[in-house]
């Protein structure tokens, strides 16, 4: 069977044509930002999105990576991302640019599989992916912009269909704990997703009595394919020492105080406060369903309740988060 017949199998020609869409309005949206970089990074693009914050620590970093270049000055944030653009660094002012198409069809294509396993067709998931991704032009431009967010929001769709794989006998440990292992790696916060999977599969096995030292040894060293490499890399960098970027991080921090006032805040109204924006279900209402799903599919059980306690998880630990206010990182 070739590769064609094998995706057809899998995702069937309505996922596919899905998939293409997808290539073709990134690759639009990326060209046609007109905050996009062009093949001069001279003054006269700093407003471009190489000269913003976070864009501006991934591009240094990543061709000090290229370059050798170990100086702790030249890389701010977890070095993931940077990692998968250095390579890149040949295509001048746009090294993320195939890095994130990559990881734009591959989040969609493991969010199809992860939906099979719980029994959704792949017509429905590429229709509930293409919705919410590409119906507000301001949240798909997000993916067109490079941010960690779209490797990491590949690697934890990957990491829940292999998880809800695992559930139903197709089991890969190695590559389970390959994702886990390199989750954090571009987020740490991101790995909490990989925590709560491998809690799930380890305490579902213990309870079919299918735990086993084999699978356990497998992912663990599956874990340690990005991650001591990565070690390795951060101890050539910062020596045995935090990143600046952890040490700011730290001091941030998180919280628990008034979060049904911050949860209101952020997903509902924050004009009664800050006088200005708008609530996250304002602009995505149909994160209402998601909620309503999330209580059903902790009913449920399975790889579907193991999707909503990651949910809930995330959702939490985000709302916690210090900064994440309408005069911080919320903006």
């Amino acid at each position: 069977m070739n590769r064609r017949a094998v995706f057809a199998r899998w995702f069937g020609a309505p996922a596919l044509w899905g998939g293409a869409l997808l290539a073709v309005l990134y690759i639009w949206f990326y060209f046609a930002d007109p905050a996009a970089p062009g093949d001069d990074l001279g003054l006269c693009c700093i407003q471009r999105w190489i000269g913003w914050g976070d864009q501006g620590f991934y591009y240094r970093s990543a061709r000090a990576l290229w370059a050798g270049d170990l100086d702790p000055g030249r890389h701010w944030y977890p070095l993931g991302y940077s990692i998968l653009g250095a390579p890149f660094s040949f295509l001048g002012s746009h090294p993320f640019f195939l890095v994130d198409l990559i990881a734009l069809v591959a989040a969609y294509a493991a969010f199809i599989l992860f939906a099979r396993r719980i029994g959704v067709s792949s017509a429905i998931a590429a229709l509930l992916f293409l919705l919410t991704s590409c119906a507000d032009t301001l949240v798909f431009e997000q993916w067109a912009i490079p941010w960690n967010t779209t490797p990491a929001a590949a690697v934890i769709w990957m990491l829940l269909a292999v998880s809800a794989g695992h559930l139903r006998g197709d089991r890969r440990p190695f590559l389970l704990g390959l994702l886990a292992g390199a989750l954090p790696l571009l987020r740490p916060t991101d790995g909490i997703v990989g925590g709560i999977c491998l809690v799930w599969i380890a305490v579902a096995d213990l309870r079919t009595g299918r735990l086993s030292w084999r699978d356990a040894l497998l992912v663990t060293a599956g874990a340690a394919v990005p991650v001591l490499p990565y070690l390795a890399l951060h101890l050539a960098i910062y020596g045995l020492n935090p990143s600046q970027y952890m040490l700011n991080s730290r001091l941030i921090g998180f919280t628990v105080h008034n979060l049904v006032w911050r949860a209101y805040v952020l997903l509902i109204e924050p004009r009664q406060w800050f006088f200005a924006g708008q609530g996250l279900i304002r602009r995505m209402y149909w994160l209402l369903l998601g909620f309503a799903g999330v209580l059903w599919a902790l009913r449920r059980g399975g790889a579907a309740a193991l999707l909503a306690a990651c949910l809930i998880a995330y959702g939490t630990l985000f709302l916690c988060y210090v900064d994440l206010m309408p005069t911080g990182l919320w903006t």
